[in-house]
């Protein structure tokens, strides 16, 4: 029908602001094969709240040939031409499985030991205010990442080996504050999000990675203040 007709493929230009390398490949911020995330379209309000947004749709990356696609079961978006001079709000996260809409908060792993469970830790998130058919997700990293090097591993006990490091005393969970602003360049509104750590302390165990054949440990966290004098690393090591 005329309806049917009228309505278009949103259009999305998907990157990673290139602020700090956090990536499990360390090669720089760029998507990685089988990355996802789920974008959300929030129609009611200027910012993202609780019971605003609705789901639209997962986006997986299929490697630098595909690109991005639908994921298998989801629906691509669509726009209603009718009604492009309305500004949209819409909000990317990644990953998105353990993110806590309903509260807007993200735990890391206590355990960042894996890859994998370090990769998860790395929340990213796009958010933006358009009415054009072509959409940024322009992802920023909402934490903080901890690097750990050690500059001389002789002591008098001969070279030591340096195993694993535990984070004490550190928040894991962090809550997301977004915030309506206008652009100073073009006078447009945008959204902003920063993190804010929350909860109790607990310990984090810090992943291993290797730098041209020089270890170095990192983790990563919300964005936090930890009191002077605070123990904060448990270091295991072998001569």
């Amino acid at each position: 029908d005329n309806d049917t007709a009228e309505l278009k493929y949103i259009e999305l230009d998907v990157s990673i602001q290139n602020e700090t390398a956090t990536r499990v490949n360390m090669d720089g911020d760029a998507f990685e094969e089988n990355d996802q995330f789920r974008i959300y379209f929030y129609s009611y309000c200027p910012i993202p709240t609780a019971g605003s947004e609705k789901i639209i749709s997962v986006y997986q990356y299929n490697g630098t040939t595909e690109g991005w696609g639908v994921s298998t079961g989801e629906t691509p978006i669509y726009w209603d031409d009718r009604n492009q001079a309305i500004v949209r709000n819409f909000c990317a996260i990644m990953p998105y499985d353990d993110y806590d809409v309903s509260g807007q908060t993200y735990a890391v792993q206590t355990n960042q030991t894996t890859q994998a469970a370090y990769k998860k830790s790395d929340l990213l998130i796009a958010c933006t205010r358009t009415a054009q058919r072509l959409v940024p997700v322009a992802f920023k990293h909402a934490y903080s990442r901890l690097i750990v090097k050690f500059d001389d591993p002789e002591s008098s006990f001969g070279t030591l080996q340096y195993n694993t490091i535990t984070l004490k005393e550190v928040k894991t969970t962090g809550a997301m504050i977004y915030t309506e602003k206008t652009n100073d360049v073009d006078g447009k509104d945008e959204i902003t999000v920063a993190a804010s750590a929350q909860g109790s302390n607990n310990s984090v165990q810090m992943h291993k990675a290797d730098d041209a054949g020089n270890p170095y440990f990192t983790a990563i966290l919300p964005p936090q203040t930890i009191a002077e004098g605070t123990a904060v690393f448990e270091i295991t090591v072998t001569e």
